[in-house]
């Protein structure tokens, strides 16, 4: 299936089953510890890894991030093994959500904070509350209350975030200045 809202723009698929979009092939912390990703030689792995880059520069819509990752590229098919390490990092596997919600170096790629990975992030979970009410799991249309703090970008994710969810149908309610982690779920009980 795929994303209602920037499927276009951002070239996302929601995975069947799990509250998340990705980009791309599933690239977990666990496959990668796992040594489950597809082999070869070193130097063809790490022609994937450029050509995944390279897709992710294509498909993000933030110029920052785009240019960050454009230009680690540039310096790791130049030869720099410091660019290729921080994209190997950045490109190992996933940002998950967890309870605190996403968390993560700020940065170009899925293992990063950036607008692309918020934006799939909430493009999936908008899929994950729209089935549960389509189940009948839930007593009222689906809506969401979201929150930032004063961390880098923390406003702008929130937005997206919100944007986001509303164009997928939600009802949402974002905080309208930033606040302490406690704020969201206290209107979460109240609104």
């Amino acid at each position: 299936a795929q994303c209602t809202y920037f499927a276009e723009e951002c070239k996302i698929g929601i995975m069947p089953g799990t509250p998340r979009c990705t980009y791309g092939p599933v690239i977990t912390c666990e496959n990668v510890q796992n040594s489950t990703i597809s082999g070869g030689s070193r130097m063809a792995q790490q022609q994937e890894l450029f050509d995944q880059v390279k897709a992710w520069s294509e498909a993000d819509f933030d110029d920052e991030t785009r240019a960050e990752a454009t230009h680690l590229l540039a310096r790791a098919t130049a030869g720099d093994p410091d660019a290729t390490a921080t994209l190997e990092d950045a490109f190992a596997c996933r940002l998950e959500f967890g309870t605190a919600g996403l968390r993560g170096e700020v940065g170009a790629g899925p293992r990063r904070m950036n607008r692309v990975v918020v934006t799939q992030t909430a493009a999936g979970f908008a899929a994950y509350l729209h089935d549960r009410a389509a189940r009948g799991e839930t007593s009222t249309p689906p809506s969401i209350v979201i929150g930032y703090d004063g961390r880098t970008h923390s406003a702008q994710f929130a937005r997206d975030a919100a944007e986001l969810m509303a164009g997928a149908g939600l009802r949402v309610t974002l905080m309208p200045e930033a606040g302490p982690t406690p704020l969201p779920p206290f209107g979460v009980s109240h609104l």
